[in-house]
């Protein structure tokens, strides 16, 4: 029993932090997202969702070429990235505008992507 205790005392705090970053991260003016190394989308924000014309329906967690329409936007995001290595490049987004897109590496154990656009 303390056992089950202590993982749903872990869960909701990992829960609780997982909603904080969510509505930080959905604060910033720039398109955000960041995907996991098997392509699936892990975190977006509210103008990465603007941008990529993707709905505010429950898209965490969906493979990121089922989500994206945009074959430009679709073919930098599924770039290898390694090490400490920056890719750059620019994106048109579904609103017509083009923006200036920056790709990184999130090292601590999954490898994920992490994508910041500015127009």
């Amino acid at each position: 029993a303390t056992i089950a205790i202590n993982n749903a005392n872990i869960y909701s705090d990992i829960e609780q932090r997982r909603v904080t970053l969510s509505v930080i991260v959905d604060q910033i003016d720039d398109p955000v997202l960041i995907v996991d190394p098997e392509q699936k989308l892990l975190l977006l924000n509210k103008a990465a969702r603007d941008v990529f014309d993707l709905p505010d329906a429950k898209v965490v967690g969906h493979p990121i070429n089922k989500l994206l329409k945009n074959e430009d936007a679709l073919a930098f995001i599924t770039q290898e990235v390694e090490g400490n290595e920056q890719i750059t490049g620019e994106i048109q987004g579904a609103n017509g505008r083009s923006y200036q897109v920056r790709m990184t590496l999130i090292e601590g154990g999954s490898r994920s992507i992490l994508m910041v656009a500015n127009d």
